[in-house]
C-alpha cells in the first residue's frame, strides 16, 4: 500500500498562522479603541459633574455650596487633567460658539485626553462671565506656560481630589478642600 503525503500541509499551516496573527492584532487594536473610548467617556462624566456643580453654585445664593469628588486616577491612562478657565473678551478664543448665553466672557471646563482624535473637550459653565472663581492656595495647579491657548491660565485638576465649591459673594466662587 502506498501512502500519500499531504503536500499542501505546510502552506496551509503558514496561512493559518498568518490569519491567527492578524486576528490577534485586530483584537488588540479593538481592545485599545474600547479602552480609549471608556476612558474618554469617564473623563467627560467627571468634567460634566464639575461643570454642573459650578453652574449650580454660581446660580445659587451666597453661601450655597456643593461637595464633589473629582476622580482622575480611576479613569485610566488617557486622562491628563480637568481644567477651569475664564475666557475674556480680550482673548482670541470665542465664547459665542459654546456659551451662547455669555458671548463676550465665559467660564469653561476643559478635559484633556491623550487618546482619540480630539485631545480637548470643552463645556460651558452657565454662570455670569464676570464671576470670579478662585481656589484655596495649593489646592489646584495654575497653568502658566503652554502652547495651547485654551489651557493658558487655567486652574488644573491633575489627580483625584475631594473639593467643596462655595459661593462666597454675589460674583465670587471659592474652591476648597472638603471640610475646610
Amino acid at each position: 500500500m502506498r501512502q500519500k503525503g499531504f503536500a499542501g500541509g505546510p502552506f496551509q499551516l503558514l496561512i493559518s498562522i498568518i490569519v491567527f496573527g492578524m486576528a490577534l492584532l485586530i483584537g488588540a487594536y479593538l481592545f485599545g479603541m474600547i479602552d480609549c473610548w471608556k476612558c474618554n467617556e469617564l473623563l467627560k462624566i467627571q468634567m460634566t459633574n464639575l461643570r454642573e456643580a459650578i453652574t449650580s453654585v454660581g446660580k445659587g445664593d451666597v453661601n450655597s455650596r456643593k461637595n464633589l469628588l473629582v476622580k482622575l486616577e480611576d479613569i485610566g491612562s488617557c486622562a491628563k487633567g480637568i481644567y477651569i478657565k475664564k475666557i475674556s473678551a480680550a482673548e482670541n478664543l470665542r465664547c459665542r460658539s459654546f456659551c451662547p448665553n455669555h458671548p463676550n466672557s465665559c467660564w469653561v471646563v476643559i478635559a484633556e485626553s491623550t487618546c482619540g482624535d480630539q485631545d480637548l473637550q470643552i463645556e460651558c459653565a452657565d454662570i455670569n462671565g464676570d464671576m470670579i472663581i478662585d481656589a484655596e492656595p495649593g489646592l489646584l495647579g495654575r497653568i502658566t506656560t503652554t502652547s495651547n491657548p485654551w489651557l493658558e491660565g487655567a486652574y488644573s485638576f491633575s489627580h483625584t481630589l475631594p473639593i467643596m465649591i462655595e459661593k462666597t459673594g454675589p460674583l465670587e466662587i471659592m474652591i476648597k478642600r472638603q471640610g475646610s
